[in-house]
């Protein structure tokens, strides 16, 4: 059977396989989504909690779904709705060693063991894009950077319900309520 998994949860997996084959410490592996401009400026510059040397690594990632033709959504018998979604992880690795921990973790995320336990998860790894260095300014330092893609793939459950009285159908997914019109 395949595994249901949620937005966050998918987010949450995928960052536990980071720490867990990287070794660095969760509190340098940052929601980018969550920690911005002067937020993240912030946390950099703590220095009793979170002290950055160029030799030190951390990373930032955004997590961005794809427009993909395996991207389907497929009504089941029991009221439900299955979504199958395609996401880029996009990770940016500082520090002088940031290459080399890109490479790691593409290495480490083609194992069958990171693969096994991302799909006993739910989460699918479709590819690993080769990384791309770059440079970037933080803080009036030039920062080693690396950016690496995860192509990941997922499904995700929710309940249909029909509201009588409307043409339309209505699709909830926890908080989020889609409404699909039926044209004919």
């Amino acid at each position: 059977m395949i595994t249901s998994i949620d937005y966050d949860t998918l987010i949450i997996r995928v960052r536990e396989q980071l720490i867990e084959q990287t070794g660095i410490s969760g509190d340098r592996i940052l929601n980018a989504a969550s920690v911005r401009g002067a937020d993240l400026t912030e946390i950099l510059n703590n220095t009793d909690v979170f002290s950055i040397k160029l030799t030190d690594v951390f990373m930032t990632f955004d997590v961005v779904e794809q427009e993909n033709e395996n991207n389907v959504i497929i009504p089941e018998e029991d009221d439900t709705m299955t979504s199958l979604a395609t996401y880029n992880f996009i990770l940016k690795i500082y520090g002088n060693m940031c290459h080399m921990c890109a490479q790691q973790i593409r290495a480490l995320f083609k194992t069958s063991e990171v693969a096994t336990t991302l799909r006993n998860a739910g989460v699918y790894i479709k590819g690993i894009e080769f990384p791309i260095d770059q440079k970037e300014f933080i803080n009036n330092t030039l920062w080693p950077r690396c950016d690496l893609t995860l192509q990941l793939q997922c499904r995700h459950n929710f309940k249909k319900t029909t509201s009588a009285g409307y043409f339309d159908e209505k699709y909830q997914l926890k908080d989020v309520e889609f409404v699909i019109t039926k044209i004919q």
